[in-house]
């Protein structure tokens, strides 16, 4: 099994801007992504606090440019903390004191808790000796105080998933952790991020819910399968999609063929594309068809489908109860 903090780091670095957008949704606005952004891990490394703790965490440096013509960039420290450290709010302290007098930039901490403690969320360090206070706070985020709800409420982020992702591993005595890891596939293959975007999820979500039994493990592996490669090795049920998809193709190009030659003219044509776009999203509907293949199917992007069922609508081929599904 691939070790935890491996896919922590490897996730953040993937889906970088939306881990920004999930854990900083307001200050993510002053970010200038165009200029892209830096990892600075190996200057993490130069200035690592040394815990008595053996065990492994993840932590990240990356430098962010903002848009703000004062202050040209800022470095934003992260820590993926999955046990309790009694020294962890010092970690924390140290860090932001050593980058701050080597970058001399502001600087911004955040500490993700994964932990299964109920009792244990630090949120700042202290220190009082002979009149002399420092007082550090930094942001955090205890994954164990969260509800679904919480992960539900961005579905346009790809790293709501990762995190939804996380929250049902720590969970995992709690219901039937199978099928809530493929209902967590399937909502990630649903949301139609990019290519890369799933990929690495995806990639995450595998390894990182940890299922005990062999069996278990052989019916994911079976159903990502699927997911990820339709044409290849289907079953029947799957065989049968595939072939009516194409008849419905088939019969609505056959359809504004014929009409077109009877007719002879462009209106006669539109008239059979019209035909050709109805039937295959009747069709879709009845096989209950992901709206990404629907889109790929009638080949629109998936944001104009819903003007390209408006017209139809209005042209008379269909009618919004039988599509009242795929409009927003």
């Amino acid at each position: 099994m691939i070790a935890k903090d491996v896919l922590w780091k490897g996730v953040i670095e993937d889906l970088f801007e939306d881990f920004m957008w999930f854990f900083f949704p307001m200050k993510s606005k002053e970010i200038d992504f165009s200029k892209g952004f830096e990892f600075l891990d190996k200057e993490l490394e130069k200035i690592q606090f040394g815990s008595k703790s053996k065990r492994r965490r993840i932590d990240k440096l990356v430098k962010v440019y903002l848009k703000n013509g004062d202050i040209e960039w800022i470095l934003v420290h992260i820590e993926v903390q999955g046990y309790h450290d009694s020294e962890f709010p010092l970690r924390m302290f140290v860090y932001y004191y050593r980058l701050f007098d080597k970058f001399d930039q502001p600087i911004t901490s955040l500490a993700i808790f994964t932990d299964d403690s109920p009792g244990y969320h630090p949120k700042e360090y202290k220190s009082i000796h002979w009149g002399t206070k420092v007082s550090f706070t930094f942001n955090t985020y205890k994954l164990l105080e969260k509800s679904e709800a919480e992960f539900n409420r961005l579905p346009e982020n790809p790293f709501s998933i990762v995190m939804k992702a996380a929250w049902i591993a720590l969970k995992k005595n709690k219901g039937d952790l199978l099928n809530k890891k493929l209902n967590l596939a399937r909502e990630l293959m649903r949301n139609g991020y990019p290519k890369n975007k799933t990929k690495s999820v995806l990639n995450f979500i595998g390894h990182y819910i940890d299922l005990k039994k062999r069996k278990e493990r052989r019916i994911f592996d079976d159903e990502i399968e699927v997911l990820t490669k339709p044409r290849k090795n289907m079953g029947i049920i799957e065989g049968i999609k595939e072939e009516l998809k194409r008849q419905a193709i088939e019969e609505g190009k056959a359809k504004g063929i014929a009409q077109g030659r009877a007719e002879g003219r462009a209106e006669g044509r539109a008239e059979g594309v019209y035909e050709n776009q109805t039937n295959v999203i009747l069709r879709a509907l009845d096989l209950d068809l992901d709206i990404s293949i629907l889109a790929s199917l009638l080949g629109v992007e998936e944001s104009d489908l819903p003007n390209l069922i408006e017209k139809l609508i209005t042209r008379g081929y269909l009618t919004r109860t039988q599509v009242q599904q795929l409009l927003p």
